[in-house]
């Protein structure tokens, strides 16, 4: 829990950014990131804002990762975005994968520069940010009927070997 400017906030999702040296937290609800700045031990408000809009915009996080330092992919029910902390702006993820709801669960980048998308009831997407194609993987996640919620997919996690860790219903998945 974070209090910050007189309310509370949950978050789900911290990562350390050594390109501000600061502790990211977004939380699951909110109009912003947190950034806890380890030289002087404060927090700051970072808003999401989007070119041509002058106030910031609201999201329901479902997930968050850093793609490279100082630029996070934040999935959520409103879409998939880019957020760059240094010019505090916030933009549309260029995923050009024909998804029915647009409603996005977690999400993690592996060592190969691939970003894994938990995509509601379109299943687990892969996408390559180096070519720019994608691969779903509804038959090896058991999405037996398109737009049948049979299955859920709790959160990603690629490890040091760029295994990816798919937590699930009643287990554990990996894909190695």
């Amino acid at each position: 829990h974070l209090l910050t400017k007189g309310k509370w906030t949950f978050s789900f999702n911290m990562i350390y950014d050594s390109a501000a040296n600061a502790v990211v937290a977004c939380p699951r609800f909110g109009e912003g990131l947190y950034l806890y700045h380890r030289e002087n031990h404060e927090w700051t408000w970072v808003p999401y804002r989007m070119k041509n809009r002058p106030f910031p915009i609201s999201l329901i996080v479902r997930g968050f990762a850093r793609e490279k330092e100082g630029v996070f992919t934040i999935a959520a029910d409103e879409g998939l975005f880019r957020f760059t902390v240094s010019t505090q702006t916030l933009e549309p993820f260029p995923l050009e994968y024909p998804v029915k709801y647009h409603r996005y669960g977690p999400i993690t980048w592996d060592k190969k520069g691939r970003l894994w998308i938990s995509a509601d009831s379109d299943g687990l997407i892969r996408y390559d940010s180096k070519t720019n194609g994608y691969k779903d993987f509804k038959k090896e996640i058991g999405l037996v009927k398109p737009g049948e919620q049979i299955f859920f997919l709790g959160s990603l996690f690629a490890d040091s070997r760029n295994n990816i860790w798919i937590r699930r219903m009643g287990g554990y998945s990996v894909y190695i």
